[in-house]
C-alpha cells in the first residue's frame, strides 16, 4: 500500500488524487497500529505453538498444526485501471482473500492484497485446502 503507483490506481478509480489516498491509508494503518496488540495475536513463544499443537492433536487428531489456512475469491467489479490482474481463473473479478484460524475457528490472520489472478497458494506449490470447518461454524473471537 506504501507503492504511491498503488495509490494512483486507487486514486484514479475514486476521483481522488494520491496524496489524498495516502493520507487516508496512512489515517486507517494508524489506527490499526494503535489497536494491533488487542486485534492481532501471534504465537510468540514455543509454548504458546506447542499449546496449539496440543489443542490441534486433541480436538482434530491433527498433529504438529497451529492454524488452518483457506483462500477464497471475494466477487468485485472489474477495476478500469490494471482491471485484468483482478481477473481469475474462472473469469470473474475479485480479490483473493487468505484467512487462517485457530483450533475454535477464530481468525489469526485475514490477508486481502491479492487480486484475483494470483493464486494464493501457488507460491508453496500446495493445493487449496479443505476446510476444517463449514463457514456457520465460524464464530467471532
Amino acid at each position: 500500500m506504501a507503492d504511491p503507483g498503488f495509490q494512483q490506481e486507487i486514486g484514479e478509480e475514486l476521483d481522488y488524487t494520491q496524496l489524498t489516498v495516502s493520507r487516508f491509508l496512512t489515517s486507517k494503518l494508524n489506527f490499526v497500529l494503535q489497536h494491533a496488540d488487542e486485534w492481532i495475536k501471534f504465537l510468540a513463544t514455543e509454548h504458546a505453538r506447542q499449546e496449539a499443537k496440543q489443542r490441534w492433536a486433541v480436538k482434530y487428531n491433527f498433529p504438529k498444526v497451529i492454524d488452518a489456512i483457506d483462500c477464497t475469491h471475494i466477487p468485485i467489479e472489474k477495476p478500469g485501471v490494471f482491471g485484468d490482474e483482478y481477473v481469475n481463473r474462472e473469469g470473474t473479478a475479485s480479490v483473493n482473500v487468505q484467512t487462517t484460524c485457530d483450533h475454535d475457528y477464530c481468525k489469526t490472520i485475514v490477508d486481502t492484497k491479492w487480486p484475483g489472478s494470483v493464486m494464493m497458494l501457488e507460491f508453496g506449490k500446495i493445493r487449496h485446502s479443505e476446510m476444517l470447518c463449514d463457514a456457520s461454524a465460524m464464530r467471532s473471537c
